[in-house]
């Protein structure tokens, strides 16, 4: 896995070994980033379910200011240290190690883009969507990587949906 663009584009990633995660594929954030604005102008990310970091990783060598990364798997969390290190910005990230059901109290201020990216078999996303809603700027984005035929009833506004292979993004702002 690498980074496909900006400051530390080409930079090569740490991924996971096994199936605990399912990284998101080059094809999916380059068209994840080419819908939000391929880059940012500083801002602040929220990557949910970070498996690697690799998304949050990207958003940073994007233009965003700051990206906060939310995994509770023990060896991801090792990962996405180890992804901070190579690219050196410790400085720019913070991980919230745990649950988001336990952990979202410890987030701190609002966010531009809240990116979430939950096991394909989750079922409960309306809690967690709402529980990160009060987090989310007025004027920003939240986003939800899911299997293509996922069904959200989540209480924001859908402004786009796109479908690559088997995996779906969905594209919510603010009412």
């Amino acid at each position: 896995m690498r980074i496909i663009a900006g400051t530390y584009k080409s930079r090569t990633l740490k991924t996971l070994k096994g199936d605990t995660t399912r990284p998101s594929s080059d094809r999916l954030k380059e068209a994840l980033f080419n819908r939000i604005g391929p880059y940012f102008h500083g801002g602040h990310f929220l990557d949910v379910f970070a498996g690697s970091g690799a998304v949050g990783l990207e958003a940073l060598s994007r233009g965003m200011d700051r990206v906060t990364f939310v995994e509770k798997d023990a060896q991801a969390q090792k990962v996405i240290i180890n992804n901070i290190k190579t690219l050196d910005v410790s400085s720019q990230t913070e991980l919230i190690r745990g649950d988001i059901y336990h952990v979202s109290m410890k987030l701190k201020g609002k966010y531009d883009i809240i990116f979430m990216d939950p096991p394909y078999h989750m079922q409960d996303l309306k809690e967690i969507v709402d529980s990160l809603i009060p987090y989310l700027n007025v004027s920003g984005q939240f986003i939800i990587e899911t299997e293509k035929n996922t069904v959200l009833n989540i209480d924001l506004k859908l402004v786009d949906e796109r479908v690559y292979g088997l995996a779906k993004l969905s594209f919510y702002e603010m009412p």
